[in-house]
């Protein structure tokens, strides 16, 4: 089955894999067609116009949406962590920044659970230090630790169905997937 590339995390990609043999795989494909336009609005009501966005550990979610969103919204971006491809196209549009505060603060994460997001443990030690937003699929959401992940503490999620607190994506689980 084929997802667009912009979702990349090894728990959705298990669960999409998964949920394929239960589920029409035509629903699932359609489902991410259009959950990186509603991630891409749910992040554009985040930002703040003209400021500065702190993105952590991009991955291809931020890498695929943020870059045009911060030029719209006049930003800048500082990268903790960002791979070669997403700090060129800041360098392109002009909106890479090493040395300014931000005001928001961004991570992709590997997946969700009830107290935050699952994420590298390289990663954790900078996360836990900042009030951080954290972005990606619904789908991403696992019960289950994976033994490779830390669990951090996330002020809110934006998924494809909105923007919550972890406590509210766990109660609105049970009804997206009825």
């Amino acid at each position: 089955m084929q997802i667009p590339p912009a979702f990349s995390s090894q728990i959705l990609l298990e669960r999409i894999n998964y949920l394929a043999t239960t589920t029409l795989r035509g629903s699932l494909i359609k489902h991410f067609e259009n959950a990186l336009y509603a991630l891409k609005y749910h992040l554009e009501k985040t930002i703040p116009k003209g400021g500065v966005i702190c993105a952590i550990y991009p991955k291809t979610i931020l890498q695929t949406i943020l870059p045009e969103l911060a030029k719209k919204k006049n930003c800048k971006v500082k990268l903790i962590g960002g791979t070669p491809e997403i700090i060129k196209i800041l360098k392109e549009k002009e909106i890479l920044t090493e040395t300014e505060k931000a005001d928001i603060y961004l991570t992709e994460p590997d997946g969700f659970n009830e107290e935050g997001a699952y994420v590298r443990p390289h990663e954790t030690d900078i996360l836990m230090n900042h009030e951080t937003i954290a972005i990606g699929s619904i789908y991403q959401w696992a019960d289950v630790a994976p033994s490779t992940h830390d669990s951090v503490p996330i002020s809110k999620i934006i998924t494809e169905t909105g923007i919550c607190s972890p406590e509210q994506l766990k109660e609105s689980l049970s009804l997206f997937f009825q």
